[in-house]
């Protein structure tokens, strides 16, 4: 089975040149927040630091805008990124308003300020982007529960003392203490999901690269907003003289949150495009379906045989019954059928005597078309359901035996009962490539978080 390797080969490249970048621009930006923060004037040294900074978030809002516009045109259902963009549109909007009184109205410490308003705001989006991903990779992989304990417990632990430090220290500002308090809440709320995620997202790690650098960025922009706060705490002389510390960790924190935008971009690029040679390289496999070639032609060919109608039920239950190890369906119908096409053909995992350890896969576009195959979840059975998210060119059914059967249902309105219904065949290179598809369209599924819940 192909399941990850499938797409290493092209994507190892992607990686080394997205960690160079990753650390190159870290390097580099950070170089030049030093050297304009280490000069005397201190105009120059608000205003250059800031550009640097503003830079980074542009950069994370323009990868972030990019994503929402090529998920839109792939015509994508997931829609956990669009909070995301939202909150990174804020904290752009929030930097540049930063940028503006210091640089132009000429406040040497703008806090609090509108830009807090903006900065607090994004905490929300961020907080349901982060908890949307955190509950479906729990419903998923079931996180260690001691991880979770641990992390809640020393995030609140952290969020009471900074929020007692904060409350000495502006004992005369009620205004002051709030909006400290707030951060304090909003950077622990996000703080628990992301050390969450990086904690127990760590196998095939291709797919969670990005989830990872989300993870760290978030978790430098809390320790930034900590010593910012703390240091601030101390005095004005202090976080003047110290601001380019968070600086570099606030800058460091968008340069990790564009490259993870970046490279999750990439990915889905890549899957996408094993899907679709998958599909073209399938169709010529199996032209007599999409082309309805007569059956002498299929009768000929040593690799397949066909099916009629009334025996396809039979033949799949003959299949599923012998199963040994695992059995993996997909169903895609887009166009409207006469379902009476295939009689019977639902709950025939509930009727087929399947050992109960048998691992199930079925990978469906809608409810509405797995209820074709499955009316109502076997009590006795394990199934793995898989939403995909991708449009495939043509309508079918694919069932793949142990990756050595493979029934493949072509749907077409117009067939008249004497039509080829179905082809199987055992050729083990055909079996593969197919399998490689399914594996290809539900990794696609799972680096989308799609929801796999069933009604």
């Amino acid at each position: 089975m192909s399941k990850l390797s499938d797409i290493v080969q092209f994507s190892n490249n992607d990686i080394k040149l997205l960690l160079l970048a990753l650390i190159i621009s870290s390097i580099i930006s950070s170089i030049l927040v030093y050297l304009l923060t280490s000069t005397y004037n201190q105009e120059i040294r608000f205003m250059f630091s800031n550009w640097v900074i503003d830079i980074s978030a542009g950069l994370a809002f323009i990868f972030s805008l990019t994503l929402i516009i090529r998920e839109r045109k792939r015509k994508s259902e997931g829609k956990i990124y669009v909070s995301l963009f939202i909150a990174i549109l804020l904290w752009f909007s929030a930097e540049i308003v930063y940028t503006y009184y210091q640089s132009i109205s000429r406040i040497e410490v703008p806090y609090p300020s509108y830009a807090d308003s903006l900065w607090l705001l994004g905490y929300v989006f961020m907080a349901y982007h982060l908890y949307s991903s955190f509950y479906y990779w729990n419903k998923k992989n079931k996180f260690s529960e001691s991880s979770v304990f641990i992390i809640t417990i020393f995030s609140v632990l952290l969020i009471l003392f900074l929020v007692q430090s904060s409350a000495i220290t502006y004992s005369n500002d009620i205004n002051l203490i709030l909006i400290a308090i707030l951060y304090h809440i909003a950077d622990t709320i996000i703080l628990i999901p992301a050390l969450v995620l990086l904690w127990n997202l760590r196998h095939e790690k291709l797919l969670y690269i990005h989830r990872a650098l989300i993870s760290l960025s978030v978790i430098v922009n809390t320790f930034a907003d900590v010593g910012y706060i703390f240091t601030f705490n101390s005095g004005i002389n202090i976080i003047i003289e110290h601001a380019w510390i968070w600086d570099l960790l606030y800058n460091l924190s968008y340069i990790l949150l564009a490259g993870a935008l970046f490279w999750y971009d990439r990915l889905i690029q890549i899957l996408n495009k094993k899907i679709d040679q998958s599909i073209l390289v399938n169709k010529k496999r199996f032209q007599f379906l999409w082309e309805k070639q007569d059956k002498a032609e299929i009768i000929g060919n040593d690799c397949y045989s066909y099916i009629d109608k009334e025996n396809i039920k039979d033949t799949l239950n003959s299949l599923i019954t012998n199963a040994k190890n695992e059995i993996s369906s997909l169903i895609f119908i887009q166009k409207k059928y006469d379902h009476n096409l295939i009689p019977n053909l639902n709950l025939l995992l509930t009727d087929s005597k399947i050992i109960n350890n048998l691992k199930i896969r079925i990978l469906f576009d809608n409810i509405f078309n797995l209820k074709l195959l499955l009316s109502r979840k076997p009590a006795t059975l394990d199934i793995q359901y898989v939403k995909i998210d991708k449009k495939l060119g043509s309508d079918m059914i694919i069932f793949i035996i142990d990756h050595q059967h493979l029934l493949f249902i072509d749907l077409k309105k117009y067939m008249s009962p004497n039509d080829l219904l179905a082809t199987y065949t055992a050729n083990n290179n055909i079996v593969l490539q197919l399998s490689s598809l399914l594996e290809n369209l539900s990794n696609l599924s799972e680096l989308r978080e799609q929801s796999t819940k069933i009604l």
